[in-house]
């Protein structure tokens, strides 16, 4: 029974692995690097959320991390494009490091710190002109209110002196 497996493996198995080779081989050498270039540039990166970043910034990350994930990761992006996507947590394994490389290669973070210390001092400007427009409201009451006081008082004295 091993024996007749062991023959025949050999009309199938061996085709077969050197067909899964030369598969593979074929996505290492050329198709993964043009797919990975190709989704790069067109800005499909995991830094999609990098909208709010300026320009700069997300020229560097663009520019940067198809290198960085071909470099780092192109054994697990081959893996996830011969087999049509289905092999693919090595690989977003391999794309998140290559993020944090390029993030910081590009100041990703200095300038996401940068950009909440501004919106923090926005923030504080806004409450302290909220702050000044409520007192400046309230004393606006307070002069009508003393206005209208004075006013009753003088109804009041003009009602007593008839």
């Amino acid at each position: 029974m091993i024996n007749a497996l062991i023959e025949k493996s050999g009309e199938w198995l061996v085709p077969a692995a050197l067909g899964a080779a030369a598969w593979y081989g074929l996505n290492f050498a050329v198709i993964t690097p043009r797919i990975v270039n190709v989704d790069f540039e067109m800005g499909s990166s995991g830094y999609e959320v990098a909208q709010d970043l300026p320009a700069s910034v997300r020229d560097c990350l663009k520019g940067n991390m198809a290198e960085a994930v071909l470099n780092d990761g192109r054994f697990e992006a081959a893996a996830y494009t011969a087999t049509f996507k289905h092999y693919r947590s090595p690989y977003f394994v391999k794309l998140a490091e290559a993020e944090s490389h390029i993030g910081d290669l590009c100041h990703v973070d200095e300038v996401r710190q940068e950009q909440q210390r501004r919106r923090a001092l926005a923030e504080a400007a806004e409450q302290e002109r909220t702050r000044k427009q409520n007192i400046q409201r309230a004393q606006q009451e307070a002069v009508q209110n003393t206005v209208r006081g004075v006013e009753m008082m003088i109804d009041m004295f003009s009602e007593v002196m008839k």
